[in-house]
Formats: structure tokens, C-alpha cells, sequence
């Protein structure tokens, strides 16, 4: 997906497409703070200090990038001690995000008269998407018939 991001807002309107332990996170530290740690350690396993040995200071400077101390702390109480703890990297939801932006550029694009092809041309690269999978899309958006009713949420 060509740099397409969650931020607080994006990652709570797609809560339904995220794991439970996201969901779990954002409830702790905030919606902005958990699309951050996504952003910088999506996908990685980060083992979580508890905070009481020295060698978990790199990591808890890492956490400190995106954290407030408040925040940490809180985050490390919940989570600290567990060595296998991955922070997913979302794309379910990501790509669902992708594809609701793409509907909502490509109906602004109908609605100011462009044709459907036309706007296909320079959006699907700019989405990072195919042809194919474009129409895959606006398939199951409902908006094939040429329906400009759907919306972005």
C-alpha cells in the first residue's frame, strides 16, 4: 500500500478491522499513541520490560520516542514481562482505509464530472492498486451501477 497511514483518528474508525490486542492498547496509552507505535514498531516482536532490570533501558528509550512517560508506564504495567509481545502492523485495516479513501477520491472525481475511467488513471497509482483490483473495490462498495451514494464511513 503506497504510504498509506493510520493515524488516532484513521486507526478508532477502523476498529473493526484491527486485533483485539490493538484494541487493547489504545484503550491504555490512546488511539494517537497506539497508531504511533504501530507506525515505528508495526509488525515487530518487542518484548516489554517490566522496568526493574537495567537491560531493559534501550527499549524503554524506544518507547520513549512514542510514549510520554505517563503513557509508558502505563503501557508497561499491562504488557511489561511479555517477551513474544507483537505489535501488528494492521494491514487488514490499513488496506481497508486505502479503500475507503479510494472511493472517496473516485466519487469526488464522478461528482465533478470526470468519467470513471478517467479518474481510475490516476488514482489506482496513486492507491497503489490495479485496474483489477480497483474494480474489485468499487464491486464491493455498491458502486459499479454507477450508485454515488456510498460513503467514506
Amino acid at each position: 500500500m503506497k504510504n498509506i497511514t493510520l493515524d488516532g483518528n484513521a486507526l478508532r474508525l477502523m476498529a473493526a478491522h484491527l486485533p483485539e490486542s490493538v484494541q487493547q492498547m489504545a484503550e491504555i496509552v490512546g488511539w494517537e499513541a497506539t497508531a504511533s507505535l504501530i507506525a515505528r514498531f508495526g509488525g515487530s516482536c518487542f518484548p516489554v520490560p517490566r522496568g526493574l532490570r537495567p537491560g531493559g533501558d534501550e527499549r524503554l528509550s524506544l518507547l520513549l520516542e512514542v510514549l510520554t512517560p505517563a503513557q509508558m508506564q502505563r503501557f508497561m504495567h499491562t504488557f511489561g514481562g511479555e517477551s513474544s509481545f507483537v505489535i501488528p502492523k494492521c494491514d487488514h485495516a490499513r488496506r481497508e482505509w486505502r479503500n475507503r479513501l479510494f472511493i472517496r477520491d473516485l466519487q469526488a472525481a464522478i461528482t465533478a464530472g470526470e468519467s470513471r475511467r478517467m479518474a481510475l488513471s490516476y488514482l489506482c497509482p496513486r492507491y497503489g492498486i490495479g485496474n483489477t483490483s480497483a474494480w474489485k473495490i468499487i464491486r464491493e462498495y455498491g458502486l459499479s451501477g454507477g450508485d454515488k451514494r456510498e460513503s467514506l464511513h
